[in-house]
């Protein structure tokens, strides 16, 4: 009876001991479920992350790329633009003197034309205006494109004024290697002149006509016809208007203007040279105002008693003029 009495207690202590060690073991299993599902979680969410920030990162440099390309792209257009304007600009400048016809290739009974391309900032574009001595401004083009064949320079052109909105393209080509001569060629009215820049327009102009420059014509001027003068009423025309001569010294180059309280400046020009016999001044000189701008011609200038007579052919101009 003992015996039995004795093994009950140790039977229910092992069973109470079992069921411990069943709810332990499903305590550490839940939480060890716990633990993975988290780590699980975690992983997933830092794979997720990584992933985005992978992405992220690819899209940043893809787009860092694109951006450059693009700027790439932007800054080659600008630049093809600019370097295309930059060599109009640097090959027209080269033209941009008025330049006198030769002597060899005047037609018309030697008129005198002139050729000169200019920038306008009132269309952002260049321009070429050709005129002669008698005929005035004949044609004014824009100019659509310039680029550079061999020798030659080519520019296409449209018409202003002769026949506007006529296209038609011009060859230029050097004659010399200062970049003083040039010919211009187009078959547009059958142009085709050798032509001379700026200064030594002049100088060619001088040694065509024989010239004979004099060292006394400015101290000339300056004794015998510095000042205004006004008009003689016996030479005065339209209505009796009075017009005012004028030479004048400004630095180192003497001018003539005449004007008049109704028109203005009429006539501007440059003093080039002279030559002097006796009270008389024959004056070489280059118009320095529209429309006549950059015609050269001859003055007359003759003393009398309180002033002198002027005689020029240019804008049919003779006058007395006195000294007040």
């Amino acid at each position: 009876m003992r015996r039995q009495q004795t093994s009950k207690p140790k039977r229910g202590l092992i069973i109470g001991l079992s069921a411990v060690i069943v709810v332990l073991v499903v305590v550490i299993g839940v939480l060890l479920l716990n633990t993975v599902g988290a780590q699980h979680q975690a992983a997933k969410q830092t794979t997720r992350t990584n992933r985005h920030s992978t992405k992220y990162s690819a899209m940043k440099v893809t787009k860092s790329s694109d951006s450059k390309t693009d700027d790439t792209t932007t800054t080659d257009a600008n630049s093809s633009s600019t370097d295309s304007e930059q060599g109009i600009d640097s090959l027209l400048s080269d033209f941009s003197q008025s330049a006198c016809e030769d002597p060899a290739t005047r037609t018309n009974g030697g008129d005198i034309t002139y050729s000169q391309f200019y920038y306008s900032n009132d269309d952002a574009n260049w321009h070429w205006r050709f005129w002669s001595t008698k005929r005035g401004q004949v044609e004014d083009a824009t100019v659509s494109s310039a680029s550079n064949e061999g020798s030659d320079d080519i520019v296409a052109l449209k018409s202003d004024k002769y026949e506007p909105g006529t296209r038609y393209v011009a060859h230029l080509t050097w004659l010399n290697d200062a970049h003083t001569k040039y010919n211009f060629k187009t078959s547009f009215k059958n142009i085709d002149g050798d032509y001379t820049i700026g200064k030594a327009a002049m100088t060619d102009y001088a040694d065509v006509n024989d010239i004979a420059t004099s060292s006394d014509i400015k101290s000339w001027l300056s004794s015998n016809a510095t000042g205004r003068t006004s008009e003689d009423a016996s030479t005065r025309t339209n209505g009796g208007e009075t017009t005012y001569s004028e030479f004048d010294k400004i630095g180192e180059l003497w001018y003539w203007t005449l004007s008049s309280k109704k028109r203005g400046v009429i006539a501007q020009a440059l003093i080039n040279s002279g030559t002097i016999s006796g009270d008389t001044a024959k004056i070489h000189a280059t118009s320095t105002a529209q429309p006549y701008l950059n015609r050269n011609f001859e003055l007359t200038v003759s003393l009398r008693t309180g002033g002198y007579l002027v005689d020029t052919d240019f804008q049919s101009i003779h006058g007395a003029f006195n000294f007040k």
